[in-house]
């Protein structure tokens, strides 16, 4: 079925964020993905928007603290409900990597397919958005391993080959470097729609 043909009903998009602590950057959270989340509400209403945020929950922060945990992620369920949007909270038993080496990058979607099969169908999903790179990763895995009739767009947010890089975590020579280029260029070439921002970021995701 076409955008076209899904724009006669109401469109079901499932807005996924993989491997970010949402609880801990509200401020970002909130004014990064629940203010553009709410604005495309308010323009297209007959858009369904279901938003599912992964979070590794190996930290002392969390494990030490697991009430308020607990807490901050019901008032923010509760705030985006309010707005007509549904929160998903998935805890990942994983540690807080988000561009490290290559054997650990497989951690943030292992045995989570399933789980994101059932969303989508279960809500009739015609488009997932999805935050950086675990996410695209996760969404082309789960609609190639299902085959499932669902656009999958890739809002890159930034290059994270090249800020493991500045941070350190493996320098250009590496073969984890070239392990995440390799998972850029599988994305780029496989997602139906690509945004990036900034004028520099295309020039780079064109090399």
């Amino acid at each position: 079925m076409g955008i076209k043909n899904k724009m006669q009903r109401n469109m079901n998009v499932l807005y996924l964020l993989w491997g970010e602590d949402v609880s801990h950057n509200n401020g970002i959270f909130l004014s990064q993905v629940y203010t553009q989340l709410y604005a495309i509400h308010n323009c297209f209403p007959q858009i369904n928007i279901l938003c599912v945020a992964g979070i590794p929950i190996l930290k002392k922060r969390i494990l030490l603290n697991w009430r308020n945990y607990s807490k901050k992620l019901k008032k923010l369920k509760m705030f985006f409900c309010q707005k007509n949007i549904t929160l998903v909270i998935r805890n990942l038993p994983i540690l807080s990597r988000f561009n490290s080496s290559k054997q650990y990058f497989h951690y943030y979607s292992l045995f989570q397919k399933s789980f994101i099969k059932h969303l989508i169908k279960k809500n009739n999903i015609d488009i997932v958005h999805c935050r950086s790179y675990h996410s695209t990763y996760l969404a082309l895995k789960t609609r190639e391993k299902y085959s499932l009739d669902v656009k999958v767009v890739f809002d890159a947010r930034g290059i994270l080959p090249e800020e493991g890089v500045v941070k350190q975590n493996y320098t250009t020579d590496s073969a984890d470097y070239s392990f995440w280029k390799d998972i850029e260029k599988y994305l780029l070439n496989y997602s139906d729609k690509i945004i990036v921002c900034p004028s520099l970021l295309k020039t780079i995701l064109r090399r």
